[in-house]
């Protein structure tokens, strides 16, 4: 799948949040700390990009559509005024450096791919947290003078790992925050603002993002080359999130299918060979494949979204399929279930795998707790 997603696509994708920042820009009121949060795969990170090229284009009333030496350097993700933070891996307290020469390698196809598709996440293997460093180093750039008109932007991605470990890079920041330099604006993107020290929350003004509307992703998955059947299927199942949406439009519907199949199974399973033999499968999947990892747990829970929308009576496109067979026949054995407490314990994997938690565990506690969960209501 054709897959450039650039800055003018992400302001067609959020045009009410695109509006509100254009006024803040408007007014000459900008602020020094903002915290764009939101459903993952609605363009945040995009828009946050966005929003810094504005703060430093020559010509804004020509945007998105200028092309000035410093709009033609955002673009790029290289320009002089530009900070990226992004999750990294743990090297060595006394290292000046935040990450080895293979790491820096990684790094820097994955900025290749962000600047190719601003819905990309940047991922750097064994990366779990905001490394001090990194924001040691931040500090050091944004007190510098520079020569360039403009605002010195830093963003920061999966800013809610700041609070990883004993916390000393959300202390960092929160020093900046507490004293900023002149004519800087640093945006935390979050999908777990909750996750995020008080105390640097209360230092930034908060910009809320809705997901997708359905037309939105159906429209930018037309845009590229997707057939009309296939969107329908897309749709219905990525929930305004574009980038589970170009996730499975990369995958086959019959093997979709299948997994689905396979959920309805697992969740009326009462054979604990077979329940463990899942926790070792996906132990040994979230090693090996981790995009595969978490598509499919994204899946489990989008099962369990069809399952409480089926209980609640509310419309879902997914159980109006074949696919609602056998959500029925879940809700069926357990009529009183708390998919609630389900959708927290699939939440529980995913944050936890997120944070570099030993999955083995995780896992085999997700299979214990679901039991349990599942045995207060067993009526068979």
């Amino acid at each position: 799948m054709a897959n450039k997603i650039t800055i003018p696509d992400i302001l067609k994708a959020q045009p009410m949040v695109w509006d509100k920042l254009s006024s803040i820009y408007n007014s000459g009121r900008i602020g020094t700390a903002y915290c764009f949060s939101g459903p993952s795969g609605c363009g945040k990170q995009g828009m946050a990009l966005a929003f810094a090229a504005l703060m430093n284009c020559e010509n804004p009333e020509k945007f998105p559509d200028c092309e000035c030496l410093s709009c033609r350097r955002f673009n790029t993700l290289q320009h002089e005024h530009l900070h990226l933070i992004v999750p990294l891996p743990a090297l060595s307290q006394n290292s000046e450096n935040t990450l080895d020469r293979k790491g820096m390698d990684f790094f820097t196809k994955e900025l290749e791919k962000k600047k190719n598709n601003l819905f990309h996440k940047i991922r750097i293997p064994k990366s779990t947290r905001i490394v001090l460093q990194s924001i040691r180093n931040l500090r050091k750039s944004l007190y510098l003078r520079s020569t360039l008109k403009g605002r010195k932007t830093a963003v920061i991605f999966e800013s809610d790992l700041l609070g990883i470990g004993s916390g000393e890079s959300a202390n960092a920041l929160l020093k900046i925050l507490e004293e900023p330099p002149q004519s800087t604006t640093l945006i935390l993107v979050t999908d777990f603002k909750d996750n995020l020290f008080p105390t640097i929350i209360s230092r930034c003004q908060h910009i809320q993002f809705p997901s997708l509307e359905d037309n939105i992703v159906e429209g930018m998955l037309k845009e590229k080359g997707i057939d009309d059947e296939k969107i329908k299927w897309i749709s219905f199942l990525s929930e305004g999130n574009f980038v589970t949406a170009s996730n499975i439009a990369d995958k086959n519907w019959e093997e979709i299918n299948t997994f689905f199949d396979f959920i309805s199974d697992f969740m009326v399973a009462d054979d604990y060979k077979k329940l463990y033999k899942f926790a070792s499968d996906y132990t040994n999947l979230s090693r090996t494949n981790t995009p595969e990892f978490q598509f499919h747990f994204y899946l489990i829970q989008r099962w369990l979204i069809g399952a409480l929308h089926l209980k609640n009576g509310i419309h879902d496109s997914l159980t109006e399929t074949s696919l609602g067979i056998g959500i029925n026949r879940f809700l069926s054995r357990y009529p009183s279930v708390n998919l609630y407490e389900l959708n927290i314990l699939v939440n529980s994997v995913l944050e936890g795998f997120s944070r570099n938690a030993n999955m083995a565990l995780l896992l085999t506690n997700f299979i214990i707790q679901l039991q349990k969960e599942l045995s207060k209501t067993n009526t068979s």
